[in-house]
């Protein structure tokens, strides 16, 4: 199988302290730019077309231009996901703008006071809006994704999110369920209330040119809707297995995706890149295992999966190869 797209955890480092994130106050090794060039080599033996990184916050990076410029030479494009805190520093914002060609963002409220105590750290929303609108400026033709944890306080304002997209030029709404959060989950009622608007908004997106990832609402009801939302992301099948795959780069550890990362990943493990060239991994008969595995859907992957994935990262995922 050809493997299109290859996630890549650089470390847990963060400059924000969000009220649903586990990454607080960490400080991992940042992988060399000669350990990454390493990576990046026997990533363009295999064919790989996109290299999308995570964090932590990726833009944290200390040798970013560096770290981007090594894939794009090497035929490669440059995702990423980021807060977009350091898109305001010039000389960040100068390296995404000249080698990522898509950035999904997070942003989980259209109120900067909100927003900003979701995520810990005063003037997080308007340092964001601020360099976002200069790298449009810059790279008009960089693709956005706005990620929003869909929590109690924004459930009620995804119109409002939705029009903060078409504002700031996102192609793209990532509306993500959370979890193991209960003190920010949203009440029976928010949920009922957004299930019976959902024609409405989509319609709406529809209009602006924006695309929502969630595959159907239901996806936020899991608690009273597990079928539904067992049936939205299982109906097939997971299938990220067949052209990506996940690694991170603090343990070395290749897995099927990064929900897998702080599971129990003793199931779906697939290979170390310390101890294997990337290639046996991705063809070895242990990633083929794990690959029948997520595609049989009797199982429904739910031994090591069900608790924690969601269909709107499944979906989103799925469409990442573009």
């Amino acid at each position: 199988m050809n493997l299109d797209r290859v996630e890549i955890h650089l470390y847990r480092n963060c400059n924000l302290k969000c009220k649903m994130c586990d990454f607080k106050e960490y400080t991992d090794e940042i992988p060399s730019i000669e350990k990454m060039d390493k990576v990046m080599s026997q990533l363009k033996e295999l064919n790989v077309k996109i290299v999308h990184f995570t964090g932590g916050e990726v833009l944290l990076y200390p040798n970013v231009e560096d770290l981007f410029r090594c894939v794009v030479e090497k035929g490669m494009k440059v995702h990423i996901t980021t807060n977009a805190l350091l898109l305001n520093n010039d000389m960040k914002r100068k390296a995404v703008a000249k080698y990522v060609s898509k950035l999904q963002i997070s942003i989980d409220h259209y109120k900067c006071e909100m927003h900003n105590m979701l995520r810990g750290v005063d003037k997080t929303l308007e340092n964001v809006l601020a360099g976002i609108k200069k790298l449009k400026e810059e790279s008009p033709d960089v693709l956005l994704t706005m990620n929003t944890v869909v929590s109690k306080y924004n459930i009620d304002f995804i119109e409002e999110m939705l029009n903060l997209c078409k504002e700031y030029k996102f192609s793209v709404f990532n509306p993500i369920p959370i979890k193991g959060c209960e003190e920010l989950t949203p009440s029976s009622e928010q949920i009922e209330k957004l299930l019976s608007n959902e024609e409405v908004l989509k319609n709406k997106a529809a209009e602006m040119n924006i695309e929502i990832t969630a595959p159907s609402f239901h996806i936020f009801n899991v608690k009273q809707d597990k079928q539904a939302y067992n049936g939205i992301l299982y109906k097939e099948g997971c299938k990220l297995l067949h052209n990506q795959m996940f690694i991170n780069m603090t343990t070395g550890e290749v897995l099927p995706c990064p929900m897998t990362m702080y599971r129990n990943k003793a199931n779906v493990l697939l290979g170390n890149i310390f101890e294997n060239n990337i290639s046996e991994i991705w063809n070895s008969a242990r990633t083929q295992e794990v690959r029948d595995f997520f595609a049989n859907t009797e199982n429904k992957a739910g031994k090591a999966c069900y608790d924690f994935c969601d269909p709107a990262f499944c979906y989103n995922q799925s469409m990442l190869k573009k």
